[in-house]
């Protein structure tokens, strides 16, 4: 890819970008995967399903949308 101005790509910066990105995917998978594990762990010391409010549930919704 080239700039219009006739100016290379900086594939540098692309690389950078791209390890960040990498950084923060498993950043944030390890982090759902933690939080799925304490979910499961909770849910068994309650020993039944967990009932959300209407309240609960729009700010659940929210907060995936």
């Amino acid at each position: 890819m080239r700039k219009r101005t006739g100016q290379q790509f900086n594939w540098a910066g692309l690389r950078l970008i791209a390890t960040i990105a990498l950084l923060l995917c498993q950043v944030l998978t390890l982090r759902n995967e933690y939080l799925q594990q304490e979910n499961k762990v909770l849910r068994s010391r309650i020993g039944r399903r967990v009932r959300f409010t209407d309240h609960e549930r729009r700010s659940l919704v929210k907060r995936n949308a």
